[in-house]
Order: structure tokens, then sequence, then C-alpha cells
């Protein structure tokens, strides 16, 4: 069994807020590169399945957890550049995954008799984002300032911004884009009921086991 780890936003891709969507969700309007990438990489992944090689796509959304060494420290230090801002207030609900209960996914799609499908996995929890950012930066004895910015101007800063990287031909990406203001700015919920149906998959660390283990 050959599986592959697609983060996959649907936030980032559609530009509007998703609740519960499941597998049978198909998206027309990709609206970032990271997405399109994504979602292509699936459909190539999937295509390759085979009775002799046989194929799982598990679609996690934000992986955290002690140790994180990408998401938590650029979120640090977007903090202590004062660059912290919650879009609309953080009201929104969202996913996440603990990195244990991902590893605990692989595991059991390593073993599974599935193939050629694709899973979305959670933590089985929705969270409201401000409240997990504040507590996942709090653990690292860092205190998020209480500062907002409206959904729309985060996305005409990020259309400014998009244009002068395009313009002058910057390298990388701006740091904000409109990409990555419908990840933090809009509800995301996907339900994974078909990966615990399927392959017995279970939530193995909670949300709060998952903050007590880094406050540790």
């Amino acid at each position: 069994m050959v599986f592959d780890r697609l983060d996959f936003n649907v936030s980032g891709i559609l530009g509007q807020p998703i609740e519960n969507a499941d597998e049978t969700f198909v998206s027309d309007n990709i609206i970032d590169g990271y997405s399109r990438t994504k979602l292509q990489a699936e459909k190539m992944v999937l295509a390759a399945n085979s009775n002799n090689f046989q194929i799982l796509t598990l679609r996690p959304p934000l992986i955290w957890g002690k140790g994180d060494p990408n998401a938590l420290p650029a979120m640090i230090d977007a903090v202590k550049k004062g660059r912290m801002q919650f879009i609309d207030g953080g009201k929104h609900r969202f996913v996440t995954c603990h990195v244990i209960n991902v590893c605990h996914a692989l595991i059991l799609a390593d073993q599974s008799e599935q193939s050629g499908k694709a899973y979305f996995l959670t933590d089985g929890e929705t969270p409201v984002f401000k409240d997990f950012i504040k507590k996942y930066i709090g653990t690292q004895g860092v205190t998020v300032p209480d500062k907002h910015v409206s959904l729309k101007m985060a996305k005409t800063v990020a259309s400014i911004m998009e244009f002068v990287w395009k313009t002058l031909r910057l390298k990388g990406h701006p740091p904000l884009y409109k990409g990555l203001v419908n990840t933090l700015g809009l509800e995301f919920i996907t339900i994974d009921k078909k990966a615990r149906r399927e392959f017995s998959y279970k939530t193995f660390v909670t949300i709060e086991e998952g903050l007590k283990q880094m406050r540790k």
C-alpha cells in the first residue's frame, strides 16, 4: 500500500467559507497556486492506483503539535514583529489534526484494504480560530495581542502585494496573498467520517491533550 499525505485546504481553493465538506466535494474555482498543485498532485497519485500498486491519499488540515517546525515558529515570529492580526476577529471555526493523529492515520491506511480513495482527517473538533491560535502560541510563553483587521481590508492588501510581487518579479510569495487570507480568515470545516468508518481512524490525541503536552 502506498499512501500520500496531502494537506488539502478547501477554503484556499474556493475563497468562501466551507462547512462540513466531505470527500465528494469538488471545486471548480481554484484561486491560488498552492491549492492548484495539491489538487493536481492528488489526481495524479490516485490515477496511478491499480491492483498491484494500491494507493490512498490522506487530507489533514493544519498539522500541529510539539516540535512543530513550520506553522508555530512562523506565527511566533509574526507576533514578535507585530504582524499578527486576526481577520474579522478570528471568530470563525476550523479543523486541525494533531501530528500523532496523522501518524495514527498513516499506520491504519497502510494496513487498510481500501485503495484508490481520498480521506479527510481531523482532530474531531471545530475550535474557534482565534482561541486555538492564542492557546497554541501561548504554550511557548508568547502572548498574542488582540489585533484585528477586516476581511475586506485583508483581501485588498493581499491583492496589492500580489500585484507588486508579480510586476517587480520578486522571488517567493508576498507576506499576504489571497489564498492565505482565505486560509486564515474563513470558516473551514471538513468531516472525516469516511476515514473513521472505512479504516477505523479515531482521535488519538484531543486538542486539549495536545496543548497540555506542549505546555510541559
